[in-house]
């Protein structure tokens, strides 16, 4: 959720220890609620009550549950895309081999979250990985597949963000079911190639929530490049048709 450039975290009002610096993954799951602005001068943490506000001339509008997200978009990503990016991504924008992925499923190794088809193509050995979030970043990710895409510039960006989210969505909305009480965040990227600026790949991974610092995954605002950041807390229903 965005209040102009500034990302912010909605919790629970359940008096637990929520990190102000933007790596609590406590999300709002119904009832008193309170959010957090990310930075905020002295870490200040606000309750806001289920109505309207008005605070330091921003408008609070409380939301209904369905819609309350962890998205973030970077910049450069809103610039884009637009900020209802999200709002249009639908089945039919999966490029359908990827569904058999979303299809296989989930399972844990150790304490790795993997996608099972991704997992079975990956030939690495984990002793290389000095944490479990750069093991999970490697099998779970990709490149989203553009050889059928004839577009170019901002044509090709949205139709490969279109394609890595729509399987990120579906994948993380299979997770919730599969591993249950595993938090999984998604990233969701595109790059223009060395050799022709006007042409972009992309790239889609996923790792868990508690290992995105590890991973590297960090919060995609003021981060540059095209990056789109989803967790399995937004994808608790499928995307429509």
């Amino acid at each position: 959720m965005l209040v102009g450039p500034t990302p912010i975290l909605v919790h629970n009002d359940d008096g637990s220890i929520v990190d102000l610096t933007g790596k609590s993954y406590t999300v709002w799951k119904g009832g008193p609620y309170r959010i957090d602005v990310e930075g905020a001068p002295g870490g200040v943490q606000m309750f806001l009550p289920e109505r309207n506000l008005e605070l330091r001339a921003v408008r609070w509008v409380a939301i209904p549950q369905e819609r309350i997200t962890m998205v973030r978009m970077s910049a450069d990503a809103l610039k884009v895309l637009g900020s209802d990016f999200l709002q249009g991504i639908r089945t039919s924008d999966m490029y359908s081999p990827l569904r058999a992925v979303v299809d296989e499923g989930w399972e844990m190794e150790g304490d790795a979250a993997l996608l099972v088809g991704f997992r079975e193509s990956y030939f690495g050995e984990r002793s290389r990985f000095s944490t479990t979030g750069g093991y999970e970043t490697a099998v779970n990710g990709r490149g989203i597949p553009d050889l059928d895409i004839a577009e170019l510039g901002e044509e090709c960006i949205h139709r490969l963000m279109r394609r890595g989210t729509s399987f990120a969505w579906e994948a993380l909305y299979a997770a919730n079911m599969l591993l249950p009480g595993i938090s999984l965040i998604s990233r969701i990227s595109a790059a223009p190639i060395l050799m022709d600026p006007d042409y972009f790949t992309g790239y889609v991974t996923f790792c868990s929530s508690r290992f995105s610092d590890d991973a590297g995954i960090g919060v995609a605002i003021g981060q540059p490049g095209i990056q789109i950041l989803i967790s399995s807390e937004d994808c608790i229903k499928p995307l429509p048709n």
